[in-house]
């Protein structure tokens, strides 16, 4: 019992960290896209570094995730795999109630995430079709191939 009880507190740790994390991820994309609504195409680049960087903590927040589902998949003789949040919280009793309200709250911050990142991808889109136009306009088609190809080799003794 008692090591279920610090396997479920080590979840609902990491389901803090995962909340924080969608809320850092929101404000970088909240301040991607004021980046791209402003026009700055080198705050643009650096929202983005930044939203990268940022994306990159779920790997090590993913690995702890497993530690703990294989945890507590041992605890119950159940497969890792078989375990999700929601019946985590069924087979801990009364102890998974501050896990299933966690749940409940990631998957709406989540939401909202990809809700925004899908807002941010258009309007990336909408500018690169816009600077398209304008290279194609200034440069023709061929100049436009160029840009967006990364060049051509040229033999130099031809």
């Amino acid at each position: 019992m008692k090591e279920l009880r610090t396997q479920l507190r080590r979840l609902e740790a990491h389901l803090q960290e995962e909340l924080a994390a969608q809320e850092r991820t929101l404000e970088l994309l909240a301040a991607e896209e004021a980046a791209l609504l402003g026009r700055d195409p080198a705050l643009v680049q650096e929202r983005t570094t930044e939203l990268e960087r940022e994306l990159q903590t779920g790997v090590d927040r993913s690995r702890r995730r497993t530690e703990i589902v294989v945890a507590l998949g041992e605890l119950w003789n159940v497969p890792p795999a078989a375990l999700t949040l929601s019946s985590i919280a069924r087979r801990a009793g009364p102890e998974g109630e501050r896990v299933l309200r966690m749940r409940t709250e990631l998957r709406e911050r989540t939401a909202q995430a990809v809700k925004r990142a899908r807002r941010v991808g258009l309007l990336a889109r909408t500018h690169q079709r816009f600077f398209s136009d304008v290279l194609q306009a200034l440069f023709g088609e061929s100049g436009v191939g160029a840009v967006f190809t990364g060049g051509r080799l040229v033999d130099a003794e031809a």
